[in-house]
């Protein structure tokens, strides 16, 4: 008897080796849904624009002190948006340098990079000032930049000569000359990097926005290259599929897309419109770059106050696009990842949220990462061979990460197998 009693606890020993090499062998440990989010908002540049008021008073309101507290307020209401740039057009001139820096300072109080967006007022003129060659104007960005290093932080984005095509010597798409004045771009770009170089300045230079019709003259394969894979568009439209047509371009062309310029109504283009029928234009303007948000790097909403695309009155009180912008910039995140019975990750599975209109896939890992700005929303998951699933999305559950387990519509015997010694695995923590 207790041979035999050796002999089946050995064979019961050995069984549980068995099973034990098999979980070890043929499961994975459950994936960690504890991961670093990759994006933390929807767009990697969120800004919005000042020109009526950095660029337009400049001469005007320069020795104006009273005028901080403009500067202040209109400051404080795009950091509340979600921004992470305010975009200044102030000058580069000496003349000017005091006024901008009412401004930097105001973005640093609230915690905002800066998109420098102004020029010097030679190139098109500004303030009765005397025209700039292309030559003067490249010697001019390198001495700005190397004179004025306090003036920059890392994170901001600097634009030598915003909608070069107002200026200089002329429009291309006149003039012809488009092999120059690509060259001018490059010289330009290339004379700013060395410069943030020297001064020790991790600020991103280029960002040359520009009408979309002359982009499509100028920026090709090889100058997008030459010019660190942006493209960068100052574009009003009267129809959204305009908007998304411009961005698919570029896309095609390999080019990440800042959009520059954009806002509602202009209204030689949109009319006149309502406080809701802007809203709702600017909702439909965002809606094509957060479908495209991997390709749309940044936007910029032209202006804040003082144009027609107004999102503040002139008394400062909030038109109703205020909202709109805020619900993209500030759209919270929604993280999770997928896995099938046996906690495999599942790679390539359809994330949609329906109300958003946003489609995407998990990563090998199974992790996704999706920013909802309408809440309450639907979110669906699916992938071929699987039952698909349906969550409704609360705001109280955005901060969770979440694993969703997918089913097997025809589980092989393998699979059988492996969902059931992953489930050992999970009883025995093994």
């Amino acid at each position: 008897m207790k041979k035999i009693a050796l002999i089946l606890g050995c064979l019961f020993a050995a069984t549980i080796l068995v099973v034990a090499v098999l979980v070890a062998v043929l499961v994975p440990a459950r994936y960690s849904t504890a991961h670093v989010p990759t994006r933390t908002r929807g767009f990697d540049i969120q800004s919005v624009d000042v020109m009526k008021y950095s660029r337009d008073t400049a001469r005007e309101k320069l020795g104006d002190s009273s005028f901080d507290s403009v500067i202040d307020e209109q400051v404080k209401s795009i950091a509340e948006l979600g921004a992470t740039h305010v975009a200044i057009g102030t000058p580069y001139d000496p003349e000017f340098l005091p006024f901008l820096k009412r401004w930097v300072a105001a973005a640093r109080k609230y915690n905002l990079s800066v998109w420098f967006r102004g020029n010097f007022s030679g190139w098109e003129g500004w303030f009765e000032y005397p025209r700039l060659t292309r030559a003067q104007h490249v010697v001019l960005v390198g001495k700005f930049i190397r004179s004025n290093p306090d003036l920059f932080q890392d994170g901001d984005i600097f634009s030598p000569c915003p909608e070069c095509e107002n200026g200089g010597s002329g429009d291309p798409r006149k003039t012809g000359d488009v092999d120059a004045y690509r060259q001018f771009l490059t010289d330009e770009f290339d004379v700013s990097n060395d410069a943030f170089l020297d001064i020790g300045k991790k600020v991103e230079s280029g960002y040359f926005s520009m009408n979309s019709d002359v982009a499509h003259l100028i920026m090709d394969k090889g100058t997008i290259a030459r010019l660190g894979g942006i493209v960068s568009i100052d574009h009003y439209v009267k129809d959204v599929s305009s908007m998304n047509d411009a961005i698919a371009y570029f896309s095609g062309l390999g080019a990440q897309v800042v959009v520059s310029e954009f806002g509602a109504p202009i209204p030689d283009l949109n009319g006149n419109m309502s406080q809701d029928d802007q809203a709702k234009f600017v909702a439909s303007l965002f809606s094509v770059f957060y479908r495209n948000n991997q390709v749309v790097r940044g936007v910029n909403y032209w202006v804040v106050q003082g144009g027609s695309t107004a999102i503040l009155n002139d008394n400062g009180t909030k038109r109703l696009a205020f909202d709109t912008v805020k619900e993209y910039y500030k759209a919270p995140l929604l993280m999770g990842t997928v896995v099938d019975a046996a906690g495999m990750p599942l790679q390539g599975a359809q994330v949609s949220l329906q109300e958003a209109g946003y489609s995407g896939t998990t990563d090998r890992w199974g992790n996704y990462e999706v920013f909802a700005p309408f809440i309450p929303d639907t979110l669906v998951i699916s992938r071929e061979g699987f039952a698909s699933t349906t969550m409704e999305v609360q705001r109280a559950a955005l901060s969770i990460n979440s694993t969703t387990t997918l089913a097997a519509l025809h589980p092989t015997m393998a699979y059988r197998i492996q969902s059931f010694l992953f489930g050992i695995r999970e009883r025995f923590g093994w």
